[in-house]
């Protein structure tokens, strides 16, 4: 028998965000290089970092800055996130060449890739970590896309905990975190209504108040496989919609009240160590999450709606 928690009743508008420190960028510093094949490698605190020879240095110290931060938030957020690899120092690798990048284990077509098959590690794309690829650029666009790298830290930083979540929540904490992220390493979660509406704008739509997204159900009950097999169908422009919802749908419950966010935290309390994804939503209980979406966020400036990908 599957045990399901239910679905607590909700309000027109989601509270108030619930106050949380801000965290300050980490300071790391890099030492010369051990040159291996062509490639570099540096060790920090927490990773072992090594990157293409002509990748500058420069770029190396913001992704090893951004790593160590990421974590030293992950483990001072009031929710019991933090649960990286034991034993050793995970690999954190960039590459240019984007045969090597998939040869190396990342899926095809991926700008950064979280590898958490035995020894976990991270795979970046050097192109899209060092100039912001989105669909639509505007001046708020980043020069470099260091969400792309917070994206894989949290993963990486919440290892432990991944098997025994849902997709969407796995997914939609990494991207929260990216949302709360302003840049170098810095994170701010006093507004995360703003956040989170900036950031699908500036990955979705900058310049319109209206934004499209995959359908709650349709994400709600994946599990990694089934979520790396709804990336494949969709067309690469059309999967950050999913990435969005998932978004939305964290920000939901983490920002909805005492309650919701109380069983977020049983959910990643037990989670660790666990096979398969405990069951937290089910497909019935999109349609009501979706209502509550789209009231609070067009209070926000969003207007937003459901839909299936493009065939």
């Amino acid at each position: 028998m599957r045990w399901i928690v239910p679905l607590l009743l909700f309000p027109i508008l989601l509270r108030a965000d619930p106050p949380l420190l801000d965290f300050p960028q980490v300071a790391v510093k890099l030492e010369e290089p051990a040159t291996v094949d062509g490639r570099n490698f540096w060790t920090t605190p927490r990773f072992r970092i090594d990157a293409d020879s002509n990748i500058d240095v420069e770029a190396v110290r913001k992704l090893a800055v951004i790593g160590e931060s990421t974590f030293a938030a992950l483990r001072s957020h009031p929710l019991p996130l933090f649960a990286p690899p034991e034993g050793y120092k995970p690999r954190v690798s960039i590459y240019w060449n984007s045969k090597a990048y998939e040869d190396a284990g990342a899926a095809k077509g991926s700008a950064g890739f979280y590898d958490g098959v035995g020894e976990a590690r991270v795979l970046i794309r050097a192109e899209y970590f060092l100039q912001a690829v989105v669909v639509q650029k505007s001046r708020d666009t980043p020069e470099m896309d260091e969400d792309l790298a917070v994206h894989e830290f949290v993963h990486l930083g919440m290892h432990r905990k991944l098997a025994g979540l849902p997709q969407w929540l796995v997914d939609g904490l990494a991207e929260y975190f990216g949302s709360a992220h302003t840049g170098g390493g810095r994170f701010s979660f006093s507004r995360m209504d703003e956040a989170v509406r900036d950031h699908l704008r500036v990955k979705l739509s900058p310049r319109d108040r209206a934004l499209r997204l995959l359908p709650v159900a349709s994400i709600a009950t994946l599990d990694d496989k089934g979520w790396l097999a709804l990336m494949k169908s969709l067309q690469p422009e059309e999967r950050y919609l999913a990435y969005g919802t998932a978004l939305l749908l964290t920000h939901y419950h983490l920002n909805g009240g005492a309650e919701r966010l109380e069983r977020v935290r049983g959910l990643l309390e037990h989670a660790e160590r666990r096979r398969k994804p405990l069951p937290f939503l089910s497909a019935d209980d999109a349609p009501a999450i979706e209502a509550a979406l789209y009231r609070f966020w067009r209070h926000k400036g969003l207007e937003l709606s459901f839909a299936t990908a493009s065939p």
